[in-house]
């Protein structure tokens, strides 16, 4: 690796110089589906070996794209996402957020956990959507029947939370 590579990390060598400890990943050079998890600079203890890694794809099923995201923005699992329900959503307001009821989380808790603001608007849009699709076909005057999903409507489809 030599020096060089400590200039890899922001383009200068005063951000790692500061750091007591440094670490790159970097591509493998024998194995282009690989990732190699390397030192670079240690200043605590003897130079510890590096760890080689794959990045994997993982599916989830069921959740749709939306759901996907939710999980990866709030580090939500499959099975807490699976048991929010539409009245858990709190998307209006200034801090957006969803509860967890204590019985549907894993610490058995309970908890608020605030969205970013973009999520929420996605959130928003998911949720009139879903509410266009229930709706069916419009009214017989021609205008859209009015619809407010009911507050236990599950967020998830039913596939997802079996």
């Amino acid at each position: 690796m030599g020096g060089r590579a400590l200039y890899r990390a922001t383009g200068s060598l005063a951000f790692i110089a500061a750091a007591r400890a440094g670490w790159l990943v970097i591509e493998d050079p024998d194995d282009a589906s690989r990732r190699l998890f390397l030192p670079a600079k240690m200043n605590l203890a003897e130079q510890p070996s590096g760890l080689a890694f794959r990045v994997m794809s993982v599916t989830v099923d069921g959740i749709g794209e939306i759901g996907r995201v939710v999980l990866v923005v709030t580090g939500l699992r499959k099975g807490e996402l699976a048991s929010l329900t539409v009245g858990q959503l709190d998307l209006d307001g200034p801090t957006p957020g969803l509860t967890l009821r204590a019985a549907d989380e894993k610490n058995r808790q309970g908890s608020y956990i605030p969205l970013r603001h973009d999520l929420a608007a996605d959130l928003r849009q998911w949720l009139s959507d879903k509410g266009t699709w229930l709706r069916g076909e419009p009214g017989a005057s021609g205008g859209a029947l009015a619809l407010r999903l009911p507050p236990e409507t599950p967020c998830a489809p039913r596939s997802a939370r079996s």
